[in-house]
């Protein structure tokens, strides 16, 4: 059931204060701007960074934002072994991350970009194994399959 009132999923909160006000104009960093991590996706108020003494942006950064050097760290670790097989014992197994790739543009034709039609089939590749080796998970609300949320990362 959904509670009455005005309420925020924690994860949707600045990490420090709690809040939800978050404020985006004209790619200029304000008090109630909000900077989204790169890899954790929490989101922090650029004021409430200020006062914790963390060193924030005049503007929105071309590529990726980390709130700490941790992150940093392992988003530029999975993206070292991204796409790359590893073995795994004998018999010429392996395991490779994929990750799913989201089209650009609505209007963007996905036949046209092949490194994401790639990443789609082998998720769904894996969706398949999932489906065949487990029962399904269904979120009761919605009915919407949570394995494939998960390995699409849908959420």
């Amino acid at each position: 059931e959904v509670p009455d009132g005005d309420w925020f999923c924690p994860l949707c909160c600045c990490q420090i204060c709690g809040q939800n006000g978050f404020d985006k104009r004209n790619g200029l960093v304000t008090g109630s701007s909000v900077l989204i991590c790169g890899q954790c996706e929490h989101r922090y108020h650029a004021e409430c960074l200020r006062k914790k003494g963390i060193k924030t942006l005049d503007c929105y950064p071309e590529g990726y934002w980390f709130c700490h050097d941790t992150c940093r760290q392992i988003f530029c670790g999975l993206r070292k072994i991204l796409g790359k097989p590893f073995p795994v014992g004998t018999e010429s197994l392996t395991w490779t991350l994929v990750k799913y790739i989201k089209s650009d543009s609505v209007d963007h034709d996905a036949s046209d970009d092949e490194p994401a039609m790639e990443s789609y089939s082998k998720l769904n590749v894996a969706l398949s194994v999932m489906h065949e080796c487990f029962e399904p998970v269904k979120e009761p609300s919605t009915r919407r399959d949570l394995v494939e949320d998960v390995i699409f990362s849908r959420w």
